[in-house]
């Protein structure tokens, strides 16, 4: 029977470190998201609230699907040594390939009876499932290229963006729904 490889002092302290870090950028990130939620919540109403809430989880869903399985493969190659720029450029192809494929099932999956009565029922016009197709693009490039950061040990570059991301949005959402008062297309 092998022993598991020993660990060393520095391994272990390199992991406790990567976590403390971790763990403060998602506290950060987790206020954050209360913030904007809140205002989210309170500048659009429920009704507004609902139509947002289903948006984001068809982009959620689209983006899952558009990864192919990617984000946990950049991590992987890129931890075995794999060139950053090589697998930049395939994650490139895959993000604008694949969410080009799913905006087009979505787009016609729309149109179907069931689907296009729900969406209608739900104040969910065309304008907003193409900004959320929109999104899925971002959101697909987000997840492929922070994952090749991951892979690289780069625990800052990796959980950064998110705080970016959560800060950035309630600046947005203080100004396209509270201030413009744009509703949900804010």
């Amino acid at each position: 029977m092998r022993n598991a490889l020993p660990r060393s002092r520095d391994s272990t302290r390199g992991l406790v470190r990567a976590a403390k870090t971790t763990l403060g950028f998602q506290i950060v990130a987790i206020c954050l998201s209360t913030v904007w939620s809140i205002l989210l919540a309170r500048g659009l109403g429920p009704g507004g609230r609902g139509s947002y809430a289903i948006v984001c989880v068809l982009a959620s869903v689209a983006t899952g699907l558009a990864t192919c399985g990617f984000s946990s493969a950049n991590v992987y190659f890129r931890a075995r040594g794999s060139e950053p720029a090589e697998l930049a450029g395939t994650s490139l192809a895959v993000a604008v390939s694949s969410s080009l494929i799913i905006a087009a099932a979505l787009a016609v999956a729309s149109r179907i009876g069931p689907v296009s009565e729900y969406l209608r029922k739900n104040q969910v016009s065309d304008g907003l499932l193409w900004l959320a197709l929109l999104g899925v693009l971002g959101s697909v490039v987000y997840s492929l290229f922070n994952n090749i950061l991951l892979g690289g040990h780069d625990i800052v570059g990796y959980n950064l963006p998110n705080v970016v991301y959560h800060s950035a949005f309630v600046v947005a959402v203080i100004v396209l729904v509270q201030v413009l008062k744009w509703g949900v297309y804010g």
